[in-house]
Formats: structure tokens, C-alpha cells, sequence
């Protein structure tokens, strides 16, 4: 198990060296994210709670760790469109450090990047990514999702957001005073998908939600 994500990080995905013989992983800081406190801002604010992490991984420079894990997610050696053992959750955990790296354009730049690769495998992890880092009111990331992405997995995608999300008429929803960000965020952006969604069956999927405030 060692050897296999050793190579996978290393070898197939590419490793940033930098002075001093340091080298810096695109995981580097995605595998410390668990000793990281969630961030505290509203939810439709931009989670920063890695960037200090970042520029602790990179020599105190945390746009330079963006690019790496840029590198590692979209660059020459992308592993979007391999299916090795491990790549999954290489991916996820590169996409995760992305969404909680700041306000800086280059995060969503990326995520749009992945979204469109023509081949995917993991495009799902891309999505869920982007609707935790895109700028609210999310009006880019709905277009994209409605104009580019094919029927069948927009519907998969809305069903699985729709897990994650406050319903209107559930008592229960209803009773959770501190919603996740996550929570939040989702149901924002289905609710923009209702405007622009022109299949039934997506409609019926995303059903009634409630629409966070945030102006």
C-alpha cells in the first residue's frame, strides 16, 4: 500500500521540487486538511481555513501551493482520465485542500479546468469541489452544469446534492439552527438550477428547498 501511493503521488502525478532539495507533493497539505479547524466565515463567504497550511507546506507561500496542486490535478501528467488504484482519492483529496484555499480566482479557474477535461473519471468529485468554492451567487458554475454536462449525470448529480440539502416542509431541517456550509451551499446553487433547468425530471429531483440568504 506504501509503495502503490508513493508511486501514484511520485511518480504518475508529478512531484514540484523546489530549493534545498525540498520537494512539495499536490497532497502535501490535502493530508494534513484533518488537523484543520472548518472555517468560521458565512457560508457564502470564501473558506480560507487551509491557506496558512498551504503556505506552511510551500515555504510560506500559499498561492505557490495552488499551483502545484494544480499541477498535480490538471497539468501535463493529468490523472483525470487514468483509472489506477488510488487515483480517486488522490484526486478528492486534491479537490477538497482547493475549495478551502481562499478567494483566489485560480482555485475556481481549475475546478472549471476539471469540470470540462474531455475525459473525467471523477468529474463528480470535480462538482462537488466547485460548489464549495465557487462565488456566490454560483451564476458560472449553474450555466456551465446546465449547458455542458450531459442530462443523465446531471440528474445523478442533483439527487446526490439533494441528500445534502434543507428541505422546506421537513420538521427536521427545519429544527437545525446551525446548517453546514456544505448544506447551505447546496441548496443555493439547486435552487439557482431551478431557473435555468428545463427538464422535468431534474425539476421533480431537486424538488422544494429552501434558498439560504445571503444578500
Amino acid at each position: 500500500m506504501r509503495i502503490r501511493c508513493v508511486f501514484l503521488t511520485a511518480l504518475m502525478f508529478g512531484v514540484c521540487w523546489v530549493a534545498l532539495g525540498q520537494y512539495i507533493s499536490p497532497t502535501d497539505s490535502a493530508t494534513r486538511i484533518h488537523r484543520v479547524a472548518p472555517t468560521t466565515r458565512p457560508w457564502y463567504e470564501p473558506d480560507g481555513s487551509l491557506e496558512s497550511l498551504n503556505a506552511g507546506c510551500n515555504l510560506g507561500r500559499s498561492a505557490g501551493m495552488i499551483r502545484i496542486m494544480k499541477e498535480g490535478l490538471v497539468g501535463e501528467q493529468c490523472p483525470l482520465a487514468t483509472t489506477l488504484p488510488g487515483t480517486k482519492e488522490y484526486i478528492t483529496r486534491i479537490s477538497d485542500a482547493l475549495h478551502r484555499s481562499g478567494d483566489s480566482p485560480e482555485i475556481t479557474n481549475i475546478l472549471h479546468q476539471a469540470l470540462l477535461a474531455p475525459t473525467n473519471h471523477y468529474r463528480e468529485a470535480t462538482f462537488r469541489a466547485y460548489v464549495m468554492a465557487s462565488p456566490v451567487p454560483m451564476t458560472v458554475l449553474a450555466e456551465t452544469v446546465v449547458k455542458e454536462i450531459p442530462l443523465e449525470e446531471r440528474r445523478a448529480w442533483y439527487a446526490g446534492s439533494g441528500s445534502k440539502t434543507l428541505e422546506t416542509h421537513s420538521w427536521i431541517d427545519r429544527s437545525i439552527d446551525r446548517p453546514s456550509r456544505e448544506a447551505l451551499r447546496c441548496s443555493h446553487f439547486l435552487n439557482l438550477i431551478k431557473t435555468l433547468e428545463t427538464d422535468r425530471r431534474c425539476l421533480r429531483i431537486i424538488g422544494d428547498l429552501v434558498d439560504p440568504k445571503w444578500e
